[in-house]
């Protein structure tokens, strides 16, 4: 896994804000699944 891919996650659950983190996650899950598909 990469650092940098995930540095926005890591960032996002600092943040203590549940929603931006479940946001953060929701984003990155559907781009890591369409590269997946792709």
């Amino acid at each position: 896994m990469s650092v940098e891919r995930h540095h926005d996650i890591v960032a996002a659950i600092e943040t203590g804000d549940a929603s931006l983190a479940r946001k953060t996650i929701l984003e990155h899950m559907d781009s890591a699944a369409a590269v997946l598909v792709a």
